[in-house]
């Protein structure tokens, strides 16, 4: 294993993998990183590393007290077939991924090792990915942006992805404050997508907003939809 130091001036080699104390007084702990790839169409766990690559690089960005991405990120290089690694890090709290490389990157993770040592486990979909998106609340008369009070507190934003020429749909439901989701993992393929802001009885609070021809990538892609305007009624 070599471990990347970014941001702090320097590149080194990791020489030890334990919880500490360094002689500047700062503290360490623990991340555990797990990585595994799946294959949505049969419902396949694999637990072997695709043909090809070698090196599963573990990325860890630390974030600032207002959850903000740092120049501090420290990559930890593994063999790909070991499935798992282990790292200390100066304790905070940190935006964690696996890049397979020469494959895909597994979704991103936020990890707090401020008072406990963390693991984190992904899976990366060898036949599909993801949709990420945003939306952006709006009276459906005037255009005015709208908080999710303002909009009466939509009990959930949900997303109905239709892969083309199938019945075959399925919705992600999203908080309406976090203002921004990534769906569930999807067969590679065009999809027609829906997306609403609902109340508590699954009822839309303005007409959803249809898009088509959206399209999904293997090895756990992720697309871009960018920002969804919902009107509210």
């Amino acid at each position: 294993m070599r471990r990347l130091v970014f941001g702090l001036g320097i590149a080194l080699a990791a020489t030890q993998v334990s919880a500490c104390t360094s002689s500047s007084g700062e503290d360490f702990g623990l991340i555990t990183a797990n990585w595994s790839f799946k294959d949505l169409a049969t419902n396949t766990t694999i637990t072997q590393c695709p043909p090809g690559t070698s090196s599963a690089d573990v990325h860890a960005i630390r974030l600032d007290g207002a959850g903000n991405e740092t120049s501090e990120v420290y990559i930890d290089k593994y063999n790909c077939n070991d499935l798992t690694g282990t790292s200390d890090y100066p304790i905070g709290t940190y935006k964690v991924f696996v890049d397979i490389v020469g494959y895909g990157q597994s979704l991103s993770a936020i990890v707090d090792i401020t008072a406990q040592d963390k693991t984190v486990t992904v899976t990366l979909v060898d036949d599909g990915g993801y949709f990420l998106f945003d939306w952006d609340l709006r009276d459906a008369a005037t255009n005015a942006p709208l908080t999710c009070s303002e909009a009466g507190n939509p009990d959930s934003i949900e997303i109905t992805s239709t892969l083309s020429g199938t019945t075959q749909a399925v919705a992600d439901k999203f908080n309406c404050e976090d203002g921004s989701g990534v769906t569930g993992a999807l067969l590679t393929g065009s999809y027609t997508i829906s997306v609403a802001a609902l109340n508590a009885s699954n009822q839309a609070l303005g007409a959803p907003q249809n898009f088509s021809d959206r399209l999904i990538g293997d090895h756990n892609d992720v697309t871009d939809l960018g920002v969804i305007t919902l009107p509210i009624d």
